[in-house]
């Protein structure tokens, strides 16, 4: 990934991944993870959509996904 990506991305992709797995004991793991995965996203999105030209189009499934997401964090902060 770092050669791909550039070692900024790698190292968000592995903070990423530490925070996911539990690793790193956080008190706030949902929201921080979420926003890592956020952010991890936002990035890619940006890097790839340069190179390619193109910004790709969610779909009808993308976005039932994303609100399923969206949800089950909002469940978890009312619980946390």
């Amino acid at each position: 990934m770092r050669q791909l990506l550039g070692k900024s991305i790698a190292d968000r992709y592995v903070d990423f991944c530490r925070v996911a797995s539990g690793a790193i004991q956080l008190r706030v793991s949902v929201p921080v993870a979420g926003h890592a995965v956020r952010e991890l996203d936002s990035v890619l999105q940006q890097t790839l959509a340069g190179p390619m030209g193109v910004a790709l189009e969610a779909t009808a499934e993308d976005k039932a996904r994303l609100k399923g997401g969206q949800e089950a964090i909002a469940r978890a902060r009312l619980q946390g």
